[in-house]
């Protein structure tokens, strides 16, 4: 059976952790390991955190301090697990569980059918039979930022942004082994550097964007108004300093 490691970074949730939730989750899927990194919270979080790992035996916690931030919490937890835990598979998911950890097998499972995949990413497509809960002013600058990002990085993708994403271990390190430019939109920059890791065409068959079932938004939402400020000018960032060498590698594609 596959190992996998889910990583949960967490800042201030001690007053919105859907705790029962998570419960269910470390039941129902004892042989996967749920790595919390607190991204160092103010408040009971940490001490939430190592009362769960007393309790259950697939739960770890690692104290990262201080503050800096989304990015680097997944990435500190990434590397931590690449160091001390063995795992096929690496999955990270929000603290607010607006994804189920149901979520989970679906991802695991594609894998296994698709042996070429580096990437599993859930995507947050309103159709009939699914339930996306989204505000539509959400929704909106969610399609306006993944045309800009799609352009960014091209390639055709829906959703960079969703917080529920799964790694094959090989890619682990190289994905995560420099900082990131931007806090909330690292998603964008892991697209960029699997692009670079695993070139043209072959980058369209590492990733995989599979349709959630259920995405419920969060009221609390850690986002703020300066952040959703601070979006265009972090995308550009990106799209300095990776789109040129994605244009280049993908017309060497198409001239060979």
């Amino acid at each position: 059976m596959s190992k996998v490691v889910v990583i949960i970074p967490c800042y201030n949730e001690a007053d919105r952790f859907p705790q029962q939730d998570f419960f269910n989750g470390f039941i129902s899927y004892p042989s996967i390991t749920f790595l919390f990194v607190n991204d160092g919270s103010k408040d009971a979080t940490l001490e939430i955190l190592q009362e769960w790992q007393k309790e259950y035996d697939n739960v770890l916690v690692i104290d990262k301090q201080p503050n800096s931030g989304k990015a680097s919490a997944v990435r500190f937890g990434m590397l931590h697990a690449v160091e001390n835990i063995d795992f096929d598979y690496i999955a990270y998911f929000d603290a607010d569980l607006a994804t189920s950890l149901d979520e989970l097998p679906i991802f695991l499972n594609i894998f296994e059918r698709r042996e070429s995949l580096k990437l599993v990413t859930g995507s947050r497509v309103r159709r009939l039979g699914a339930n996306i809960d989204r505000t539509w002013s959400r929704h909106i600058i969610g399609r306006i930022f993944a045309t800009c990002a799609s352009a960014t990085l091209l390639l055709p993708t829906y959703d960079t942004q969703c917080g529920a994403k799964m790694l094959s271990k090989d890619v682990v390190y190289q994905l995560f082994k420099d900082e990131f430019i931007s806090k909330w939109l690292f998603d964008v920059e892991v697209f960029a550097r699997l692009a670079l890791i695993v070139g043209y065409p072959e980058v369209k068959n590492s990733i995989y964007e599979c349709p959630l079932d259920s995405w419920i938004e969060k009221g609390d939402s850690r986002i703020k108004l300066k952040d959703f400020t601070r979006f265009p000018i972090d995308l550009y960032r990106i799209f300095r300093k990776y789109h040129k060498s994605l244009k280049r590698q993908k017309k060497i594609f198409e001239k060979s």
